[in-house]
């Protein structure tokens, strides 16, 4: 009956949850759902399965803090005569939290080995803020997923360092063993946080991260992983004069065999516009000059960006996790090589076409941008923006500067989302949708529209930079919270974000045809 619901309440500014709420009013036109819900939540929890079942419930419960939310009047109806109903039966938040603790309590095992991991998670969550009413953290710190107690670590130790201190000590034994090349940086800042609490576990971790760097394994890493490992673990002084001593001389190794490495790959490249700049002065339409920087013939650079050669490895390669970023693909040498070239020639061309064409190149933007507004239906807002960030940009604003265009890019792919989602607004009123939701590739086109538009590799690069904070630059968010000093901006960050502006509205220009479809209507 609920086999596609969440057993998570994801909020408002995720992308799914409309299309979950949606769903829920139609199922509602069908009595047997409104039926089966109050049935469930009346009745025992027999197993595993039913638990699951009940986890949705709630989420269908809460949903109800959402309708202020929402235009769609038949959506709003169908909602409010449900929760009406619900209502006249008590108080059903109260009565399945209680069923859920009391399972938990009772069915540890069962929930932290059950195969469906976001049931894992959601109840972990569950328990952490509902923490006086659990009674059974032994277990769950003994049978939960590592990786779910590592980033729950600050909250649990609220919880446990009062009353459960045998579970504490457990739970940070767990954390801090193994050290891995993973988690190191995180297991170094909770073992210096411990240290008085907890001194033998302190000087276990640091026996262990010794032993670490003398083993075999340690060895048998690339370059890359060895170097960024021992710098980082020198930083944190987190191994005393000895240890230091030791890393030292084994750094200094590991660094001219680091550099030897590269410099017999050869690895030294030009980068200018000269190529750019000969190639544009060919084209007479200035949107051919914007295409020109943003597309390589018929593929987007963005695209391009993304591509790996993974039938062939070089020595780069070997000495994989470049910068220390242990990820399958930006972690590779010669992938990274290749990405930070191709960006860096993304922002020298653009700086390019700005010194070079100077008003022109504003007015040509600010006519393009008027364009895509008729053309895609989307609120009038670009081209006045446009005129506004010229001014920053002249005026050398660039911390201003920067964080006005990735304000204007997340705008922009927004209001294009919900153009591409809903025709209109969609059924929420308010659109606050986070970019990082936005740029989510890892769904179907239904869930995020703007699949439609853009390829998974185009969202995925401008993923990389606006908003990763794995692996990537995470400029928008750094912008946003000011993690960003005034004095690391330039030209070279404006650049690289007009870019990403001119590269959106290109691309609807030339392969926009998603919005010459009609949209259907949510009501």
């Amino acid at each position: 009956m609920l086999e596609d619901y969440p057993v998570k309440n994801y909020g408002l500014n995720d992308l799914a949850t409309s299309q979950y709420i949606k769903k829920f009013a139609e199922d509602l036109t069908n009595g047997e759902i409104t039926d089966g819900i109050f049935n469930i939540i009346n009745s025992d929890i027999e197993n595993i399965d039913g638990f699951e079942v009940l986890l949705k419930i709630k989420v269908l419960i809460e949903y109800k803090e959402f309708i202020p939310y929402l235009n769609s009047s038949s959506i709003i109806n169908s909602l409010n005569q449900f929760y009406d109903l619900a209502s006249s039966k008590g108080n059903l938040e109260n009565k399945i939290k209680g069923k859920i603790i009391k399972y938990i309590n009772h069915n540890p095992t069962e929930i932290f080995s059950f195969s469906d991991v976001y049931v894992q998670d959601e109840s972990l969550d569950i328990a952490t803020k509902n923490s006086g009413g659990i009674r059974v953290w032994g277990q769950i710190i003994e049978l939960a997923d590592r990786f779910m107690l590592f980033s729950r670590y600050d909250e649990l130790y609220q919880i446990l360092h009062k009353k459960y201190n045998d579970n504490l000590i457990t739970l940070t034994r767990i954390i801090l063993s193994p050290v891995t090349f993973m988690d190191y940086d995180s297991q170094i800042e909770i073992a210096l946080r411990i240290k008085k609490r907890y001194p033998e576990i302190y000087k276990g971790f640091q026996t262990e991260l010794s032993s670490l760097i003398k083993s075999n394994f340690f060895e048998n890493q690339s370059p890359f992983e060895k170097v960024k490992l021992m710098r980082d673990v020198l930083g944190s002084r987190i191994l005393g004069i000895k240890g230091e001593l030791l890393i030292k001389d084994k750094l200094t190794g590991e660094e001219e065999k680091l550099e030897n490495n590269l410099e017999s790959q050869g690895i030294s490249h030009v980068i200018s516009s000269e190529e750019y700049a000969k190639n544009e002065v060919k084209r007479d339409n200035f949107k051919d000059k914007f295409y020109e920087l943003t597309y390589i013939d018929v593929l987007s650079r963005y695209k391009i960006m993304q591509y790996e050669d993974k039938n062939s490895q070089s020595i780069m390669d070997l000495m994989s996790n470049m910068n220390g970023i242990n990820h399958e693909k930006y972690g590779k040498a010669s992938f990274a090589f290749k990405f930070k070239n191709m960006t860096t020639e993304n922002i020298l061309n653009t700086m390019y076409l700005i010194k070079n064409y100077d008003e022109k190149f504003w007015r040509e933007l600010a006519k393009i941008s008027d364009e895509i507004t008729n053309f895609t239906g989307i609120s009038d807002f670009l081209t006045n923006d446009i005129n506004r960030l010229k001014k920053l940009v002249l005026d050398n604003e660039f911390f201003i500067a920067c964080s006005f265009i990735s304000q204007l890019i997340e705008r922009l792919l927004r209001e294009l989302f919900l153009k591409l989602m809903y025709g209109e607004s969609g059924i929420f009123k308010e659109a606050n949708f986070t970019l990082g939701n936005l740029l989510n590739f890892n769904v179907k086109s239904d869930i995020n529209k703007l699949l439609l538009l853009f390829s998974k590799e185009e969202m995925e690069t401008m993923d990389y930079y606006l908003t990763n904070k794995e692996y990537g630059w995470n400029l928008r968010n750094r912008l946003a919270h000011y993690n960003i000093s005034m004095d690391e901006l330039s030209m070279e960050n404006c650049s690289c974000l007009l870019h990403f502006l001119i590269f959106i509205l290109i691309k609807i220009e030339y392969e926009g045809t998603v919005f010459d479809e009609e949209k259907p209507s949510l009501n």
